[in-house]
């Protein structure tokens, strides 16, 4: 079932509830004309599939703000001329290890509420999005280099 109504959630339009004429790769377009960017929807606006959905925001004075993701550039790192040596080797072999990463989940049942509310596939893939939000990058190379102390376990 393809959603053709979305609430704003955040942003000088919340609470509007826009209908959707055109699902674009770059844009989505709404009834009166407006659009929001494909990439921005799911930040800035809800899906409502019935209307018993649409929340009310007349009632708050002031809306929470969720943090906001701070994104470093990334600089190239300097690497020494064996690493460029073994980046450059043509031929690799493919090697996997596992890793225990902790993350935080609403209980199944509140899973299931949304599950029973929106489509499984978009719970599915803003659960993913969540965990892979909580990953802390710092950990998981440390997680790396530990596991990788004794290398010649692979060779």
């Amino acid at each position: 079932m393809e959603i053709t109504k979305y609430q704003w959630i955040k942003g000088d339009k919340i609470g509007n509830v826009e209908d959707i004429v055109d699902y674009g790769q770059e844009w989505i377009t709404f009834k009166n004309g407006g659009r929001i960017a494909s990439s921005l929807i799911n930040e800035f606006m809800v899906p409502i599939q019935r209307d018993s959905q649409i929340m009310d925001f007349s009632s708050q004075s002031e809306i929470p703000k969720q943090p906001q993701k701070i994104v470093k550039r990334e600089e190239k790192v300097q690497t020494s001329f064996l690493y460029d040596l073994v980046d450059n080797i043509k031929v690799k072999e493919n090697h996997t290890t596992g890793f225990e990463i902790n993350f935080k989940l609403p209980k199944k049942e509140m899973i299931n509420v949304l599950m029973s509310s929106y489509s499984e596939e978009e719970v599915l893939l803003t659960l993913k999005e969540y965990v892979l939000n909580q990953v802390d990058m710092k950990s998981l190379h440390e997680s790396i280099k530990n596991k990788f102390s004794d290398i010649s376990i692979f060779l």
